[in-house]
């Protein structure tokens, strides 16, 4: 049995975790936002 499938109906990849297919999921990079000054102040209490 394969460790990886591919389910084309979603467009997911899975893996096999024991007896279990589990689908491989990843966050989307988080955005860099300023804080700002009044963050800083908040931040140096």
């Amino acid at each position: 049995m394969e460790n990886r499938i591919y389910d084309e109906k979603n467009g997911l990849w899975y893996a096999k975790q024991g007896e279990y297919y589990l689908p491989e999921l990843a966050l989307p990079p988080e955005e860099e936002k300023p804080i700002g000054i009044w963050g800083n102040v908040i931040c140096s209490i």
